[in-house]
């Protein structure tokens, strides 16, 4: 969705009022309006699931980001770029390397490649996570 990084503060606002239409549905507080009301809430509810489901949880424009086609996400990366996001993605043999500050080169088509990088990225989190966390115990000297 365009946008989504540089109108984050605009787009949050639309974020809290499909959160506030969801619960105010799944608590039974849109009874009170009519049936033909009660349906546009619904499809209001259903178009933004498909436009916000993914980032709906999101509180704070990232310091990262990660997109499996560069080419495809161009926006994203262009947006990224202008705010100065470092931006990691899978460039395949189709697509320009520098539109990304870490590419990654592989097939971003096969389903098995694309599993593969994100599994052992998803490792690596972890693996870092847990270097974070025991660096911070007390008693554990950085070196």
């Amino acid at each position: 969705l365009g946008g989504t990084l540089t109108n984050f503060k605009t787009l949050s606002k639309r974020i809290a009022y499909f959160k506030k239409l969801k619960s105010d549905k799944e608590a039974g507080r849109l009874g009170k309006y009519t049936k033909k009301e009660r349906l546009d809430f619904d499809r209001k509810i259903a178009k933004m699931s498909i436009m916000f489901g993914g980032v709906e949880d999101m509180a704070a424009v990232p310091q990262l980001l990660f997109v499996v086609d560069a080419k495809a996400n161009s926006t994203a990366v262009r947006e990224a770029r202008r705010l100065k996001i470092p931006v990691v993605g899978i460039v395949n043999t189709d697509t320009d390397p520098e539109l990304v500050e870490y590419p990654i080169p592989a097939n971003d088509r096969a389903k098995s490649s694309i599993e593969w990088i994100l599994n052992r990225l998803e490792k690596a989190v972890v693996a870092g996570r847990e270097m974070a966390v025991a660096s911070q115990k007390p008693g554990v000297v950085n070196t």
